[in-house]
């Protein structure tokens, strides 16, 4: 699943993260976003969504799917370079869906990688 970056978001080095990278200054305006355009799946319904990401503080992600309601996932943490897991439900259309992770009000945490389970 690559992602498209939006708005002021980037990229930065995370030696601890996946890939030794992350995604940062998600947030803060609706363009500073990141959007998984082609999240496939054999077939629908509920899944786990994984989130991976540093944070020094309290923040939150706003997980969207396939155009739908934001879910608000917040997160608390003292360290901005070692990654941790959150989790969420989400459900699925069978083959090709959008996965938008944004907020457009703050700062979200900064993102390494999401999975599905």
């Amino acid at each position: 699943m690559d992602p498209v970056s939006h708005g002021t978001t980037g990229i930065t080095g995370c030696g601890p993260c996946s890939g030794a990278e992350k995604v940062r200054n998600i947030g803060g305006s609706e363009q500073a976003a990141v959007l998984f355009p082609d999240v496939v799946v054999p077939d629908g319904g509920e899944r786990t969504l994984y989130l991976d990401y540093t944070v020094y503080g309290t923040r939150s992600f706003h997980v969207s799917v396939n155009g739908g309601p934001p879910t608000v996932v917040t997160v608390t943490d003292i360290g901005n370079t070692t990654p941790r897991t959150t989790s969420l439900p989400v459900t699925l259309n069978p083959g090709a869906n959008t996965i938008e992770i944004s907020n457009d009000t703050e700062s979200a945490p900064e993102l390494d990688r999401i999975s599905l389970g």
